[in-house]
């Protein structure tokens, strides 16, 4: 069903249950060239839900290809033309891309595959962002030239004092003392009687 309003168009599209959609393709008859912004709107929600913007060109490909991932029945489109003439559309289709679930899981655990439920969070990681973007869209680190930084102050500990002189002091008179009770020891050994 097409709806014909100040400015926009509107194409109403209906399908025969709720279908997991994944993309559309809008082929347009005419005007030959043409360049418009779309938004699709989820209408089995109450109040709409609106489901992407995108835009729509003569200079892609013939059927021009819209991205969305929802589960509906029903879908509005809304072009803006504008102070243009009102685009045609000749088909609409849609489609449904395989989607699989893949992961390492360990041995002796047991795990659970939740689905369907519109209060489950979605995980979130620190590595995310490298998931499936292209080398050339990393940030490059960038640096600036070395310095000395004025602000840093390195802690001086106090000196200690040196006990060197009192260490072999000590040991001077320790060799001493068991050099003399060595001596006593001997003497008393050679006064003893000898039977």
């Amino acid at each position: 069903r097409v709806k014909n309003g100040h400015r926009q168009t509107s194409y109403f599209v209906s399908f025969n249950g709720n279908y997991q959609i994944n993309g559309l393709k809008l082929y347009v008859s005419s005007p030959t060239y043409y360049h418009r912004q779309i938004a699709v709107y989820d209408l089995d929600h109450r109040p709409e839900e609106k489901l992407c913007n995108d835009s729509i060109s003569s200079s892609g490909e013939p059927g021009n290809g819209i991205s969305l991932s929802c589960k509906i029945s029903k879908l509005r489109i809304d072009i803006n033309n504008g102070d243009d003439n009102p685009i045609v559309i000749d088909s609409i289709s849609a489609w449904q891309v395989q989607q699989y679930a893949i992961s390492y899981l360990e041995k002796g655990h047991r795990y659970y595959l939740l689905t369907g439920d519109s209060s489950a969070d979605e995980v979130s990681y620190d590595l995310s962002f490298l998931h499936s973007r292209p080398m050339a869209k990393f940030p490059v680190i960038n640096y600036s030239a070395v310095y000395k930084n004025p602000l840093f102050a390195i802690h001086q500990f106090p000196g200690r004092r040196n006990y060197t002189v009192l260490i072999w002091i000590t040991i001077t008179i320790v060799l001493l003392l068991l050099g003399l009770l060595t001596w006593r020891m001997v003497n008393e050994i050679n006064q003893k009687p000898k039977i």
